[in-house]
C-alpha cells in the first residue's frame, strides 16, 4: 500500500511538471512573438528613415544643379538683352530657361538632358514620387528690382504610397486620394537638407522654411496637398550677388584700381568726374581726366594739362551775307565763329590800288602832271610795265562775323570765306 501511494503521487506530480514546461514554452512563444514583431517594426522604421534622409538628400542635390543653372544662364533668367553681345560671350540657355511670365516649371529630366545632372543620377527620390524644380520671377527684369529663385520640391506628399509602375518623372500628376502624409518622413527628409528645406506639413496652403515662407499654389501643389518637402534654390543667399557677372545690370561701385588686360569697351562713352584744376599738382603721370571746367585733361609732369580748350565742330566756306547757326554747347562752355578771307574777289579803284617802285614803258593817251608828281591818265593806255621787287599790290577786302551773318568788305560776288565753329570753355 506504501509504494503504492508513493507511485501514485510521484505520478501527479510528474503530470503537473509536464504541464507548467507547457505554459512555459507558450509563453516564451509568446514573448519571442512580440520581440520579434518589435524588432521587425524597428526594422522598418530604420528603412523608411534612411529613405526619408535619402530623399532630403536628393532635393539638396538636384538644388546644387539649380543654382548652377541659375548662375550659368542669369542673362535668360532675368530677361537681359544679350543680342550686341560678341559670339560666345554668354553660354546658350536651354530653351526651359528662356520663358515669359513670372514662374516656369522644370523636371529632373530636363536638367539630366542639359548635363546639369550626371546620366548616372537617379531618376526619382526614394520617397514622393518625383522631384520639381519651380522657377519664380518677380520684379522688373531685367533691372535691380528683379528676382530669380527656385524650389526643388517632392511632388507627392512624403509617405509610405509608392507609385504603381513606372514613373515619368517630366510629369508630376495629382497625388492619389487618401494618400497621407507620415511626419517623421517629412522630417527626416527636411533634417537631410542643410537648412535649406521646409515643408506644408502644418498648414497646406503655405510651405515654411527657414529661409522662405511661400504659398503652395504658387509652386503648383494642388490645394489641400499637406506633407510636400520643398528646397530652395536661390542665388540670393549666397555671395554671388557680390561678384560681377556678365550682363549685369547693377551700378558697379569699387574702391580700388581696376586693372584690365586688353581694351576697355564702352558703348555709351567713358565718365571721368576727376575734377583737376589746370596746372595743379598731379601724381599718376599719364593719367586721363576731366578738369574743373569739363575739359579732357592729361596728368603731364606731375601737372594737370587741358588738352583741348576749344572743340572745332565744324569748318564751312561761305558767302558774303551767309547765316551762320551757332552749335549747341553744354555747361561752362560757349560757341564760337571764327572767319578768314579764303578767296579774294577785288575790283581796285581808287584808294583801293596803292603801287610802289618804278613803272617804265610807253604812255599814250592825253593827261596832265601835277606839280606833286601824281599822274593822272585819261584815255588809253598802251605799252609795258616792270617793277622791280619792291613794288607791290595792296588790296583792301576783309571779312568779319556780324549778329551770325558773314561779312566780307567790300562785298563781291565770288568772295568767299572760311568760317570755323565749335564751343570753347569758359
Amino acid at each position: 500500500m506504501i509504494l503504492a501511494h508513493s507511485t501514485q503521487v510521484r505520478s501527479v506530480t510528474a503530470r503537473k511538471q509536464r504541464g507548467f514546461a507547457l505554459i512555459q514554452v507558450m509563453v516564451a512563444i509568446l514573448i519571442m512573438t512580440i520581440l520579434s514583431g518589435l524588432g521587425a517594426r524597428k526594422f522598418v522604421d530604420r528603412i523608411n528613415d534612411a529613405a526619408a534622409e535619402s530623399t532630403g538628400r536628393y532635393l539638396f542635390t538636384v538644388r546644387a544643379a539649380v543654382v548652377k543653372a541659375l548662375s550659368d544662364y542669369d542673362a535668360a533668367f532675368t530677361q537681359t538683352d544679350t543680342s550686341s553681345a560678341p559670339p560666345g560671350t554668354y553660354p546658350t540657355p536651354p530653351a526651359w530657361a528662356v520663358f515669359s511670365g513670372g514662374s516656369k516649371t522644370v523636371s529632373v529630366k530636363d536638367l539630366k538632358d542639359s548635363d546639369l545632372l550626371p546620366d548616372s543620377f537617379p531618376d526619382t527620390p526614394p520617397i514622393g514620387r518625383s522631384a520639381h524644380v519651380r522657377i519664380l520671377r518677380t520684379g522688373t527684369c531685367p533691372g535691380s528690382s528683379c528676382r530669380v529663385e527656385a524650389y526643388v520640391f517632392t511632388c507627392w506628399p512624403m509617405n509610405k504610397f509608392v507609385a504603381a509602375g513606372p514613373v515619368n518623372n517630366a510629369t508630376c500628376p495629382a497625388p492619389p486620394a487618401g494618400s497621407d502624409f507620415d511626419i517623421n518622413l517629412v522630417g527626416g527628409a527636411t533634417q537631410a537638407t542643410e537648412g535649406y528645406g521646409g515643408s506644408n506639413a502644418l498648414d497646406a496652403a503655405n510651405i515654411r522654411g527657414p529661409l522662405f515662407n511661400v504659398t503652395a499654389a504658387s509652386l503648383g501643389i494642388p490645394a489641400g496637398s499637406q506633407g510636400h518637402v520643398v528646397v530652395l534654390a536661390s542665388l540670393n543667399d549666397s555671395m554671388f550677388s557680390q561678384f560681377v557677372r556678365q550682363g549685369d545690370t547693377r551700378h558697379i561701385f569699387l574702391k580700388d584700381n581696376l586693372t584690365v588686360s586688353k581694351v576697355v569697351t564702352a558703348e555709351e562713352g567713358v565718365n571721368l568726374p576727376t575734377n583737376a584744376v589746370r596746372g595743379q599738382v598731379c601724381t599718376s603721370e599719364g593719367t586721363y581726366g576731366t578738369s574743373t571746367r569739363g575739359a579732357l585733361s592729361v596728368c603731364s609732369g606731375g601737372r594737370w594739362f587741358e588738352l583741348n580748350d576749344h572743340m572745332v565742330l565744324s569748318t564751312q566756306a561761305l558767302a558774303n551775307n551767309a547765316t551762320i547757326t551757332p552749335p549747341t554747347c553744354g555747361a561752362n562752355m560757349q560757341a564760337f565763329a571764327y572767319a578768314s578771307l579764303m578767296n579774294a574777289d577785288v575790283t581796285m579803284t581808287g584808294t583801293d590800288i596803292a603801287i610802289s617802285g618804278a613803272i617804265s614803258g610807253g604812255i599814250t593817251g592825253s593827261g596832265n602832271v601835277s606839280s606833286s608828281g601824281a599822274v593822272s591818265v585819261s584815255g588809253t593806255f598802251n605799252g609795258t610795265t616792270t617793277s622791280n621787287p619792291s613794288s607791290s599790290i595792296r588790296v583792301t577786302q576783309g571779312v568779319s562775323i556780324v549778329s551770325n551773318k558773314v561779312v566780307i568788305t567790300p562785298a563781291s560776288a565770288s568772295a568767299r570765306a572760311l568760317v570755323t565753329q565749335g564751343c570753347r570753355y569758359l
